[in-house]
Protein backbone atom coordinates (compact mmCIF):
# COMPACT_ATOMS: atom_id res chain seq x y z
CA UNK A 1 0.00 0.00 0.00
CA UNK A 2 2.78 2.44 0.93
CA UNK A 3 4.55 1.71 -2.39
CA UNK A 4 1.36 2.50 -4.33
CA UNK A 5 0.94 5.81 -2.54
CA UNK A 6 4.57 6.78 -3.08
CA UNK A 7 4.37 5.97 -6.78
CA UNK A 8 1.25 8.10 -7.09
CA UNK A 9 2.90 11.00 -5.28
CA UNK A 10 5.94 10.89 -7.57
CA UNK A 11 3.83 10.72 -10.71
CA UNK A 12 1.39 13.41 -9.59
CA UNK A 13 1.47 16.82 -11.19
CA UNK A 14 2.61 19.65 -8.93
CA UNK A 15 0.04 21.90 -10.60
CA UNK A 16 -2.86 23.06 -8.44
CA UNK A 17 -5.30 23.43 -11.32
CA UNK A 18 -8.66 21.87 -11.98
CA UNK A 19 -8.09 18.91 -14.26
CA UNK A 20 -11.01 17.87 -16.52
CA UNK A 21 -9.79 14.58 -18.00
CA UNK A 22 -12.60 13.79 -20.39
CA UNK A 23 -15.35 15.66 -22.22
CA UNK A 24 -18.86 15.40 -20.84
CA UNK A 25 -22.38 16.61 -21.53
CA UNK A 26 -23.21 20.22 -20.77
CA UNK A 27 -26.96 20.03 -20.28
CA UNK A 28 -28.94 21.62 -17.43
CA UNK A 29 -30.10 18.17 -16.28
CA UNK A 30 -26.57 16.75 -15.95
CA UNK A 31 -25.83 15.13 -12.59
CA UNK A 32 -22.19 15.22 -11.59
CA UNK A 33 -20.93 13.05 -8.75
CA UNK A 34 -18.46 14.57 -6.27
CA UNK A 35 -16.41 12.17 -4.13
CA UNK A 36 -14.32 13.80 -1.39
CA UNK A 37 -11.09 11.94 -0.62
CA UNK A 38 -8.55 12.89 2.02
CA UNK A 39 -5.03 11.57 2.51
CA UNK A 40 -5.45 7.82 2.94
CA UNK A 41 -2.88 7.85 5.74
CA UNK A 42 -5.42 9.84 7.79
CA UNK A 43 -8.39 7.63 6.96
CA UNK A 44 -10.42 5.44 9.31
CA UNK A 45 -8.62 6.40 12.50
CA UNK A 46 -11.55 5.06 14.55
CA UNK A 47 -10.45 1.58 13.45
CA UNK A 48 -6.99 2.01 14.96
CA UNK A 49 -7.73 -0.51 17.72
CA UNK A 50 -8.44 -3.14 15.07
CA UNK A 51 -6.26 -2.27 12.07
CA UNK A 52 -2.75 -0.86 11.78
CA UNK A 53 -2.10 2.21 9.65
CA UNK A 54 -1.24 0.26 6.50
CA UNK A 55 -4.37 -1.86 6.75
CA UNK A 56 -6.55 1.23 7.30
CA UNK A 57 -5.03 2.87 4.22
CA UNK A 58 -5.66 -0.28 2.18
CA UNK A 59 -9.28 -0.49 3.28
CA UNK A 60 -9.94 3.20 2.58
CA UNK A 61 -8.40 2.93 -0.89
CA UNK A 62 -10.34 -0.25 -1.72
CA UNK A 63 -13.68 1.28 -0.69
CA UNK A 64 -12.91 4.47 -2.63
CA UNK A 65 -12.19 2.42 -5.74
CA UNK A 66 -15.51 0.63 -5.40
CA UNK A 67 -17.51 3.82 -4.84
CA UNK A 68 -15.93 5.62 -7.79
CA UNK A 69 -16.36 2.61 -10.06
CA UNK A 70 -20.05 2.28 -9.14
CA UNK A 71 -20.60 5.96 -9.90
CA UNK A 72 -18.91 5.68 -13.31
CA UNK A 73 -21.27 2.83 -14.19
CA UNK A 74 -24.46 4.58 -13.09
CA UNK A 75 -26.65 5.66 -16.01
CA UNK A 76 -27.91 8.74 -14.14
CA UNK A 77 -24.44 10.22 -13.50
CA UNK A 78 -22.84 12.24 -16.29
CA UNK A 79 -19.38 12.72 -14.79
CA UNK A 80 -17.49 11.66 -11.68
CA UNK A 81 -15.18 14.13 -9.95
CA UNK A 82 -12.87 13.24 -7.08
CA UNK A 83 -12.38 16.20 -4.72
CA UNK A 84 -8.94 15.89 -3.19
CA UNK A 85 -5.36 17.12 -2.99
CA UNK A 86 -3.84 13.63 -3.38
CA UNK A 87 -1.36 13.68 -6.32
CA UNK A 88 -1.87 11.09 -9.04
CA UNK A 89 -5.26 10.12 -7.67
CA UNK A 90 -6.90 8.77 -10.87
CA UNK A 91 -4.01 6.35 -11.33
CA UNK A 92 -4.14 5.35 -7.69
CA UNK A 93 -7.87 4.65 -7.93
CA UNK A 94 -7.29 2.85 -11.22
CA UNK A 95 -9.76 4.85 -13.31
CA UNK A 96 -8.32 7.41 -15.70
CA UNK A 97 -11.80 8.30 -17.03
CA UNK A 98 -12.76 10.30 -13.94
CA UNK A 99 -12.06 13.97 -13.23
CA UNK A 100 -10.19 15.58 -10.36
CA UNK A 101 -10.91 18.83 -8.58
CA UNK A 102 -7.60 19.56 -6.89
CA UNK A 103 -8.38 21.32 -3.63
CA UNK A 104 -4.81 22.59 -3.24
CA UNK A 105 -4.53 23.57 0.37
CA UNK A 106 -7.61 21.88 1.75
CA UNK A 107 -9.95 24.27 3.58
CA UNK A 108 -12.19 21.66 5.15
CA UNK A 109 -14.65 19.17 3.74
CA UNK A 110 -17.63 21.49 3.33
CA UNK A 111 -15.71 24.38 1.79
CA UNK A 112 -13.81 22.10 -0.58
CA UNK A 113 -17.05 20.46 -1.74
CA UNK A 114 -18.75 23.85 -2.13
CA UNK A 115 -15.91 25.06 -4.34
CA UNK A 116 -16.03 21.88 -6.38
CA UNK A 117 -19.80 22.21 -6.83
CA UNK A 118 -19.43 25.81 -8.02
CA UNK A 119 -16.77 24.72 -10.49
CA UNK A 120 -18.95 21.84 -11.73
CA UNK A 121 -21.73 24.31 -12.43
CA UNK A 122 -19.40 26.37 -14.64
CA UNK A 123 -18.64 23.19 -16.58
CA UNK A 124 -22.29 22.37 -17.25
CA UNK A 125 -23.55 20.43 -14.23
CA UNK A 126 -27.17 20.96 -13.21
CA UNK A 127 -27.08 18.84 -10.05
CA UNK A 128 -24.38 17.36 -7.87
CA UNK A 129 -24.48 14.00 -6.16
CA UNK A 130 -22.06 14.10 -3.22
CA UNK A 131 -21.07 10.55 -2.27
CA UNK A 132 -18.75 9.56 0.54
CA UNK A 133 -16.06 7.04 -0.26
CA UNK A 134 -16.72 4.45 2.46
CA UNK A 135 -19.85 2.79 1.07
CA UNK A 136 -18.73 -0.70 -0.02
CA UNK A 137 -22.31 -1.85 -0.73
CA UNK A 138 -22.91 0.93 -3.25
CA UNK A 139 -23.91 -0.22 -6.74
CA UNK A 140 -24.69 1.51 -10.01
CA UNK A 141 -28.29 0.29 -9.74
CA UNK A 142 -28.59 1.71 -6.22
CA UNK A 143 -27.25 5.05 -7.40
CA UNK A 144 -29.70 5.12 -10.30
CA UNK A 145 -32.61 4.41 -7.95
CA UNK A 146 -31.48 7.24 -5.71
CA UNK A 147 -31.01 9.78 -8.53
CA UNK A 148 -34.02 8.75 -10.64
CA UNK A 149 -36.85 11.28 -11.15
CA UNK A 150 -34.52 14.26 -10.75
CA UNK A 151 -36.01 16.99 -12.92
CA UNK A 152 -34.20 19.95 -14.51
CA UNK A 153 -34.83 23.09 -12.51
CA UNK A 154 -36.02 21.22 -9.42
CA UNK A 155 -34.93 22.75 -6.10
CA UNK A 156 -35.74 19.60 -4.11
CA UNK A 157 -32.86 17.99 -2.24
CA UNK A 158 -32.50 14.29 -1.55
CA UNK A 159 -30.31 12.60 1.06
CA UNK A 160 -29.45 9.03 1.98
CA UNK A 161 -29.28 8.59 5.72
CA UNK A 162 -26.45 6.73 7.40
CA UNK A 163 -27.21 3.52 9.29
CA UNK A 164 -27.59 5.30 12.64
CA UNK A 165 -29.90 7.86 11.04
CA UNK A 166 -27.98 11.01 11.92
CA UNK A 167 -25.37 11.11 9.16
CA UNK A 168 -25.62 11.91 5.45
CA UNK A 169 -24.00 9.39 3.10
CA UNK A 170 -25.34 10.82 -0.17
CA UNK A 171 -26.67 14.25 -1.04
CA UNK A 172 -28.33 15.12 -4.33
CA UNK A 173 -28.72 18.87 -4.78
CA UNK A 174 -29.39 21.35 -7.58
CA UNK A 175 -26.87 23.97 -8.61
CA UNK A 176 -26.17 26.52 -7.42
CA UNK A 177 -26.33 24.86 -4.02
CA UNK A 178 -29.48 26.12 -2.29
CA UNK A 179 -28.11 25.37 1.20
CA UNK A 180 -24.72 25.53 2.90
CA UNK A 181 -23.07 22.13 3.20
CA UNK A 182 -22.90 20.87 6.78
CA UNK A 183 -21.27 17.43 6.50
CA UNK A 184 -19.83 16.21 9.77
CA UNK A 185 -21.23 14.94 13.04
CA UNK A 186 -25.05 14.74 13.02
CA UNK A 187 -25.24 16.34 9.59
CA UNK A 188 -28.69 15.02 8.66
CA UNK A 189 -30.68 16.95 11.29
CA UNK A 190 -28.67 20.04 10.40
CA UNK A 191 -29.49 19.62 6.71
CA UNK A 192 -33.16 19.18 7.61
CA UNK A 193 -33.14 22.27 9.80
CA UNK A 194 -31.44 24.32 7.11
CA UNK A 195 -33.97 23.21 4.52
CA UNK A 196 -36.88 24.01 6.81
CA UNK A 197 -35.50 27.48 7.51
CA UNK A 198 -35.03 28.14 3.79
CA UNK A 199 -38.46 26.77 2.90
CA UNK A 200 -36.99 23.96 0.80
CA UNK A 201 -38.12 20.36 0.49
CA UNK A 202 -35.66 17.63 1.36
CA UNK A 203 -36.38 13.95 0.84
CA UNK A 204 -34.72 11.40 3.13
CA UNK A 205 -34.06 7.90 1.85
CA UNK A 206 -33.40 4.99 4.21
CA UNK A 207 -31.78 2.37 1.98
CA UNK A 208 -29.58 -0.30 3.63
CA UNK A 209 -27.25 -0.42 0.62
CA UNK A 210 -26.67 3.34 0.89
CA UNK A 211 -26.63 3.53 4.67
CA UNK A 212 -23.84 1.14 5.57
CA UNK A 213 -20.67 3.18 5.86
CA UNK A 214 -17.58 1.85 7.62
CA UNK A 215 -16.44 3.86 10.64
CA UNK A 216 -16.40 1.70 13.76
CA UNK A 217 -15.12 -1.74 14.70
CA UNK A 218 -18.63 -3.20 14.60
CA UNK A 219 -19.02 -1.89 11.04
CA UNK A 220 -15.91 -3.80 10.03
CA UNK A 221 -17.23 -6.96 11.70
CA UNK A 222 -20.51 -6.63 9.77
CA UNK A 223 -18.58 -6.03 6.54
CA UNK A 224 -16.56 -9.21 7.04
CA UNK A 225 -19.77 -11.15 7.77
CA UNK A 226 -21.32 -9.84 4.56
CA UNK A 227 -18.21 -10.85 2.63
CA UNK A 228 -18.29 -14.38 4.04
CA UNK A 229 -21.94 -14.71 3.00
CA UNK A 230 -21.15 -13.44 -0.48
CA UNK A 231 -23.11 -10.23 0.07
CA UNK A 232 -20.67 -7.50 -0.87
CA UNK A 233 -20.93 -5.42 -4.03
CA UNK A 234 -17.47 -3.86 -3.89
CA UNK A 235 -14.91 -6.09 -5.58
CA UNK A 236 -11.89 -4.11 -4.41
CA UNK A 237 -13.15 -4.21 -0.83
CA UNK A 238 -13.79 -7.95 -1.11
CA UNK A 239 -10.26 -8.47 -2.43
CA UNK A 240 -8.87 -6.46 0.49
CA UNK A 241 -10.85 -8.55 2.98
CA UNK A 242 -9.66 -11.76 1.34
CA UNK A 243 -6.02 -10.69 1.52
CA UNK A 244 -6.29 -9.36 5.08
CA UNK A 245 -7.52 -12.25 7.25
CA UNK A 246 -6.67 -10.39 10.44
CA UNK A 247 -9.17 -7.64 9.54
CA UNK A 248 -11.96 -9.49 11.32
CA UNK A 249 -12.18 -8.14 14.89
Amino acid sequence: MEAQLETARRSGSPSREFLPLSPGPRTPAAVWALVPLKDFSLAKTRLADTLDAGARQGLALAMARDVVRALTRACTVSRVVMVSDIPGLPGLIGLESVDCFDTGEARGLNEDLSRAAAWAQTQGAGHVLIAHADLPHLTAAGIDRFVATTMPGSQRLRVAASKEGSGTNLLLAPLPLPLPLVFGSHSLPRFLQGAATAGLRIEVRHDPALARDIDETQDLSALMADYRRGYLAGRATAAWLQSTPDSSP
